[in-house]
């Protein structure tokens, strides 16, 4: 803010690594900034005030350095803070199907456990709260867990397509803000949501953001192509709810345990206000 205008202009702009910024997070406590690029760098650093300073710019220190060998793993899709025996460990799943980890104290890599390509290319990962295990999503369909304690694949299963040659890529991954074993993947088409029962591969529940019926044949109706792109859970008082936020524009936030009473918090551009939105509950029997 500048006097009563809104001045959209960064602060601070760290530009020492080159390629495109492929994903982010916070490590070491929420105290640095790690950055992934498409050449295979990645980057932590921390932000701070320029001493004696009037105008209290900012600054970005680094604090890491380190760089995947592009021709064994490829560039990281997707990477999580976690803490192991201790440490502050960096997961991250690449190109090439590798889920590694990264110490931030040598650095050095823990572990480089290998998924199965005919899996397809790894889209997305979840980290369970408990950090007991970690879900992979891929562009066939699939959801892979790893069992981190014991670095060992658990289970795997495939979003069927509801019976018809659709492959539903797994856009994001999250872990049930309250339940355990449960996984939450935001599959391509519809913004579709659903929510599986890790121990049996089952769907418990979905969400469909779309006017199209549920498990009909895919058509030209572009409303049906729209996906979800960011996920994040959370629980208010008692109840689980997710906020969603797609191709389509819109951010919606549901509740989990009454889907009735979900609603659209923000709608997408000039003349969407007038979109009358509604959700209800039904009941369906999924055929493979």
């Amino acid at each position: 803010m500048e006097g009563l205008h809104v001045i959209n202009k960064p602060r601070l702009v760290y530009s020492q690594q080159g390629g495109k910024i492929k994903t982010g997070c916070y490590c070491m406590g929420n105290q640095s900034i790690v950055a992934a690029s498409s050449n295979g760098t990645i980057h932590a650093f921390n932000i701070d005030r320029e001493p004696n300073s009037k105008q209290k710019a900012l600054k970005a220190k680094d604090v890491l350095r380190w760089e995947l060998h592009p021709s064994l793993h490829g560039s990281v899709v997707e990477m999580t803070e976690m803490t192991c025996g201790g440490q502050n460990m960096l997961a991250f799943v690449t190109t090439k199907g590798h889920l590694c980890g990264l110490d931030l104290r040598t650095p050095n890599l823990a572990w480089d456990l290998e998924n199965d390509p005919r899996h397809g290319l790894m889209l997305s990962m979840a980290l369970d709260p408990f950090q007991n295990w970690i879900a992979l999503g891929t562009s066939l369909g699939y959801h892979i867990v790893w069992d981190m304690r014991f670095q060992l694949p658990i289970c795997n299963w495939k979003h069927e397509g509801h019976g018809r040659p659709y492959v539903h890529r797994i856009q994001q991954l999250s872990s049930h803000p309250n339940q355990l074993q449960t996984v939450l993947s935001a599959a391509s088409g519809n913004n579709e949501i659903s929510v599986w029962d890790m121990e049996t591969s089952t769907r418990r529940q979905m969400l469909w953001a779309s006017p199209t019926q549920p498990f009909g044949p895919m058509t030209e109706n572009p409303q049906q192509h729209n996906s979800v792109r960011a996920l994040h859970t959370c629980v208010v008082g008692n109840d689980p709810v997710l906020l969603t936020g797609g191709t389509d524009r819109f951010i919606r936030l549901w509740h989990l345990n009454n889907p009735s009473e979900s609603s659209c918090i923000v709608k997408a551009g000039v003349g969407s206000e007038k979109i009358d939105i509604s959700y209800r509950i039904q009941m369906l029997r999924e055929h493979s």
